[in-house]
């Protein structure tokens, strides 16, 4: 009876150095406390990010509301400048990179004319002086994103834009890009201005809540950027179709 009794204790024991493996609990931890401690390591491994802390601008000790705003505004305003890429309607926006020479200084194509559009496909260039409607139509021609062929009637420039071809969605790509990158910068310079505010305030705060200070303007400063950063990707996707 007794060497019957150890082969089964012996039988036991191999039977649970097998199933360890497999991820089943080791003698003497509940089944339950093992089943959540796996569900707690695959919420650590999970693909999902966490989502950022929210940003409690009632905790500072320094007013950042007008930071904060200033950051707003580069969302606004590069919403507006996106709104202006369609397609399926052009936009006066894929201008905007020409850069004309007049007497011998460059200057963007809206210091020489007005830029409208004439129908779906074609925009209208009224040159304010008749004589920098040559270099307007150069300026346009040379453009080499755009790939634009312009003609030349007197002080008006008419630009042809390709419908929905890949260059020219890809040209209103690129410009959006940059759009979100001028917004981007300004961004930056005003998590400067945050920075500069903060630090001259220093004396009346301690090392740590300076710091803290800091990083809440920065923590600002990368919530907007990445919000401007999601902003270009799905207009690039829209315009890309």
């Amino acid at each position: 009876i007794l060497q019957m009794l150890r082969s089964c204790a012996l039988a036991a024991r191999a039977a649970l150095a097998a199933a360890r493996p497999l991820g089943l609990p080791p003698a003497g931890v509940p089944a339950l406390m093992a089943v959540r401690t796996l569900a707690d390591k695959g919420s650590k491994s999970g693909k999902k990010p966490a989502k950022p802390a929210a940003i409690n601008l009632s905790a500072a000790l320094i007013d950042l509301t007008p930071i904060e705003k200033q950051m707003k505004d580069a969302i606004e305003a590069l919403k507006r400048e996106l709104a202006n890429f369609r397609i399926g309607k052009v936009s006066p926006a894929i201008l905007d990179n020409v850069r004309v020479t007049v007497n011998g200084a460059e200057t963007a194509i809206e210091g020489v004319g007005q830029v409208a559009v004439k129908d779906s496909n074609t925009l209208v260039v009224t040159c304010f002086d008749p004589q920098s409607a040559t270099a307007v139509e150069q300026a346009v021609r040379d453009t080499a994103d755009l790939k634009l062929t312009p003609t030349r009637d007197g002080n008006i420039v008419r630009v042809s834009v390709p419908k929905l071809t890949k260059e020219y969605r890809e040209s209103m790509v690129k410009l959006a890009k940059k759009a979100a990158d001028d917004n981007k910068a300004r961004v930056r310079r005003v998590r400067q201005k945050g920075i500069a505010l903060v630090r001259d305030e220093k004396d009346s705060m301690s090392k740590d809540d300076t710091r803290r200070m800091e990083e809440m303007v920065g923590a600002l400063s990368d919530k907007y950027s990445a919000e401007i950063d999601a902003m270009a990707t799905a207009k690039a996707k829209e315009l890309m179709g």
